[in-house]
């Protein structure tokens, strides 16, 4: 049945277990007779009220107490155990106290007597108010619940240290950061003294602290040491308040930044000493206000007491040499608003009235959101000693380049005075032994072939050192020509392996048949291969081997000439290629030479902007491998 309803939307739910339908409609006509809205289903068994206290999910349930098979009680049961919130009424024919108080107990709602129908609607609003009582009273437990849930997650789960201290100083509750800090657990620290686990240093101001607490004053920012469970402390920061009885407290664990602000400390302790003893004046400028701050050592590099001239941007220009003040502060002010690192060496007047020169270094630095510095800071050291020693240096320089260049004019005209009897003595001795042979004797010969190869030696020598004067002052030139690589090293061959052949050794050439032609000087190219194949043939005992190896290495020729001879120690390596030089002094005596040809090779090489370096095992050999570009066609003009 369908009584009148004041809500269609949400009328109110009521589930009669009843065997007799003309009860449920007397009930029925009294609860619509007093205004109460609703809709209903009669069950009379079991099975029908468990189906419907999930499907109908009444708000009200009005019960007989006896039913054919079934009864109240066992109605009753079911709903607590379905819901208990759900409002249970019984109403029945026959009035028993005992079963009334036995209803009441067991969790009824009410009790109605079916004589007193009357009643039943003023029960049900009851009913009805005591449920949503009870509903509100179990929501506003649930959200204070909830509430305390929240608060003691919070409190148990925050990084920073909370705790809870009786008014007398012992630990009463805590949460787990402690263990975290401190590594003691919480049945250590609960219902312990606070001052047990204060460091002793710290014992006095702690206990002051506890004092003001009590008083019932706030504390805000105290700092102290706790002990932890390895005996070390940690450094805790504290803001705490009295309340009730009770001291409510928030700390942090500060350790690192205690130990990050000593470090700090120590650190500008150590910079303040150094600036101190070091030879480096300091200087700090707010760009904003114009004020400055000078180092003591700043003053005194000029001369002057600390303090002795105002500290501002001003006085340090003022000092600046004329002559270079305006670049020195163009420069300083660019760097420092590009945000660039600044070093210049200028020269600032001292007290004295002499120039000191100095070297600045500075950089800027609190920049704001618009990328625009407000401070900067910077250093100078005194470097007037090097400066004039820079100078002499120049001079001795000039003067050194100047004996060179004199030098190497007078290796020139000697060389030049010196080849021309030379020349003299070469051509007549040729003469006395190509046209005058016959008529000389056997040891006439052999003294004139003696005087002809000395000549020659000494000629050889004297173009070496004209090349090397040359190469000093500069004067060297190169002419570039297109060069056979088959017939330049075949050259060498040819000039060099009957030399090979005295010594047994044999002289093979190894030459890619990609190669063809280079680009080079055809003389100073030919002089870099004999000087090499001759060297390693002089310092490759008898029955030795030489090789002669030229392979393309992308746009550059490389040749390398092997010997197994002698070989040259780590140690003297690096000097193979200067002038005059020689393995060791035995070398120069058993196989000669003036040390000058492996230097004309690197400088030819360079001049042919090419490479070359040595490879060598003392006892094995050696390797001499130089790379030379092979260049574009010749321009009109060769020479270079």
């Amino acid at each position: 049945m369908k009584g009148k309803t004041m809500d269609e939307n949400n009328p109110l739910r009521i589930l009669f277990v009843e065997d007799m339908p003309s009860d449920m409609e007397l009930a029925e006509r009294e609860l619509i007779k007093n205004g109460i809205s609703f809709i209903s289903i009669r069950v009379e068994k079991q099975d029908e009220f468990k189906k419907n206290l999930g499907s109908f999910n009444p708000d009200l349930i009005i019960s007989d107490y006896s039913l054919p098979s079934f009864d109240g009680m066992q109605a009753l049961k079911l709903s607590l155990e379905h819901d208990d919130i759900i409002p249970f009424i019984v109403f029945t024919g026959s009035m028993n106290e005992e079963t009334a108080v036995a209803c009441m107990k067991a969790g009824a709602t009410d009790y109605i007597i079916k004589e007193h129908t009357k009643r039943l609607p003023f029960a049900v609003r009851e009913a009805l108010l005591k449920k949503k009582m009870r509903l509100s009273r179990d929501r506003a437990e649930k959200e204070l619940a909830q509430k305390k849930e929240e608060l003691n997650n919070y409190f148990d789960n925050a990084l920073d240290l909370f705790c809870i201290v009786s008014i007398d100083g012992h630990f009463v509750r805590l949460n787990k950061a402690w263990e975290r800090v401190l590594g003691l657990r919480m049945g250590e620290l609960e219902g312990k003294i606070i001052l047990d686990f204060v460091h002793p240093d710290d014992l006095h101001t702690t206990s002051h602290m506890l004092t003001i607490l009590q008083n019932g004053q706030e504390i805000s920012g105290f700092v102290n040491r706790f002990r932890c469970i390895d005996g070390s402390y940690r450094w805790i920061e504290w803001e705490s308040s009295p309340k009730d009885n009770m001291i409510y407290a928030a700390a942090r664990d500060i350790t690192d930044r205690k130990h990050a602000e000593d470090a700090l400390k120590e650190s500008e302790e150590r910079l303040k000493l150094a600036m101190e003893v070091s030879e480096h004046g300091f200087w700090d400028w707010d760009m904003d206000s114009n004020k400055a701050y000078f180092s003591p050592k700043w003053y005194t590099i000029l001369g002057y007491e600390p303090n002795e001239l105002a500290m501002n941007f001003e006085t340090w220009a003022g000092l600046l040499h004329p002559d270079e003040r305006d670049i020195v502060l163009n420069s300083l002010l660019a760097h420092l608003r590009a945000l660039q690192y600044f070093k210049m060496d200028y020269r600032m007047m001292s007290k004295s009235g002499e120039w000191v020169w100095v070297t600045g270094r500075s950089r800027s630095f609190k920049v704001d959101g618009n990328g625009v510095p407000h401070r900067a800071v910077g250093t100078y050291v005194d470097i007037t000693k090097r400066k004039k020693a820079e100078e002499q240096m120049l001079l001795a320089r000039m003067a050194a380049e100047e004996a060179n260049r004199s030098k190497s004019e007078f290796l020139a005209n000697m060389s030049h005075e010196l080849r021309t009897p030379l020349s003299g003595v070469i051509g007549f001795s040729d003469i006395l032994l190509e046209e005058l042979s016959e008529g000389l004797s056997e040891t006439q010969r052999k003294y004139i072939s003696t005087i002809n190869r000395s000549g020659s030696q000494l000629l050889h020598i004297i173009n070496k050192i004209l090349d090397i004067s040359y190469i000093d002052s500069g004067r060297m030139c190169i002419r570039l020509d297109r060069l056979s690589i088959h017939s330049a090293v075949e050259h060498t061959y040819t000039s060099l392996n009957s030399l090979a052949v005295r010594k047994r050794i044999e002289l093979r050439k190894d030459i890619d048949c990609c190669l063809t032609e280079v680009t080079a000087d055809v003389e100073k190219f030919k002089s870099i291969l004999y000087n090499l194949v001759e060297n390693a043939i002089k310092f490759t005992p008898d029955g030795g081997l030489v090789t002669i190896k030229a392979i393309p290495c992308g746009e550059y020729l490389q040749i390398s000439v092997s010997d197994t001879g002698i070989g040259i120690p780590d140690n003297e390596r690096e000097r193979i290629f200067e002038p005059f030089f020689q393995v060791d002094s035995s070398a120069s005596r058993s196989y000669g030479g003036t040390g000058l040809g492996l230097m004309l090779v690197k400088e030819y090489v360079k001049m042919h902007d090419g490479t070359i370096w040595v490879e060598s095992e003392p006892g094995k050999g050696s390797t001499f491998t130089f790379t030379v570009p092979v260049r574009a066609p010749l321009s009109e003009n060769p020479e270079l």
